[in-house]
This record gives C-alpha cells, structure tokens and sequence, in this order.
C-alpha cells in the first residue's frame, strides 16, 4: 500500500481531528474531506451509517470531476483476534486508484470511567476499501484536462510563433 504525500496528509488530519473530538467530547461526527486542488473541503454527516455512506458516496460521487483525494472518517471497531476493538476508521482514495484504502487507528476507553482514551501508536491497515470516485467520470474529467492542456500548448505555441514574426518583421523595419 502506498500513498502520495497529499493522501498521507489528509489521512494524518483526518485521525487528529477525530482523536480531538473523541478525548473533548467523548464522540465526533462522520465527516468527509475532498481535496481539490490546494483547498480541503470538510463535511460533517450526522444520522444513521447506512444511510451517511450513502450522502458521502454521492457527495464524493459528485466531486470526481475535480477533486484528486478523499477522506471518510467515522468512529466505529474492527473485528481481530484479540476481540472487538473501538477505532476510528477512515476510508480514503486518490482519484486514480482502483480500490481505497481502510485504516485504522484502534483506542481504548480507560475502565476507570473518567472518559479517558489512550490511542495506539501508528495506524493499522484493515484493506480495501469500496471506491466512492466514479471511474466514468473521473475518466471523461481527466480526457477534458489532456484536451484543455493540449488546447493551452497550441495557444502557447501559436503566441511564440507569432512573437518570433513580429520580432522578424520588426528586425527587417529597422534594417
């Protein structure tokens, strides 16, 4: 599993800001980050989890045609052989992945009752996970990107070529 540096950012934000609100408030939203050029965009997704994964899946769905990243971090437990174990899991992707990425960073509640965490240290890896950029569209905004750069090539090289004209004409005026 290898992530670019933008990903692995993200990823690291995603589980501080979860980890902040699950020690001040003892629980966080579900919230989603979709990268876009330099700008993050954040969105909380209160209700039920069936139905949030479905409102980011279609939020992420939306914003295939510009965004290059996404997160989906939610407070939930993984299954191991040790037992159930409260994590805060995040779902992420690079536009052009196949297959997004499962994380994991696993907490224990103090039995004492106060409400205090101690986290594990590093993340887990969990798997694959379902890929919320649509491939069409992702493909059709890469194919309309090639066409704008080449479009922005020939403008270039049309603009060069006629600097140089100009510099033969204005060369030839003052001979």
């Amino acid at each position: 599993m290898e992530m670019d540096e933008v990903l692995e950012q993200v990823l690291a934000y995603a589980v501080d800001e979860a980890k902040t609100k699950l020690i001040e408030m003892g629980q966080f939203e579900p919230f989603t980050i979709v990268v876009e050029n330099d700008n993050m965009h954040i969105e909380s997704f209160p209700g039920d989890y069936d139905t949030l994964r479905n409102d980011v899946r279609d939020q992420v769905k939306t914003a295939s045609s510009f965004a290059s990243h996404y997160v989906f971090c939610y407070d939930g437990y993984i299954d191991t052989s040790e037992g159930t174990l409260d994590a805060i899991i995040v779902e992420c992707a690079e536009r052009d992945q196949e297959e997004a990425y499962a994380i994991a960073q696993i907490y224990t509640v103090d039995e004492s009752g106060d409400g205090g965490m101690t986290f594990e240290d590093g993340l887990a890896y969990i798997g694959p996970a379902e890929m919320f950029f649509d491939a069409d569209i992702v493909a059709k905004a890469e194919a309309d990107e090639f066409e704008a750069a080449q479009r922005e090539m020939e403008r270039a090289d049309e603009q060069a070529k006629a600097a140089e004209m100009l510099k033969r004409l204005q060369a030839e005026k003052d001979e």
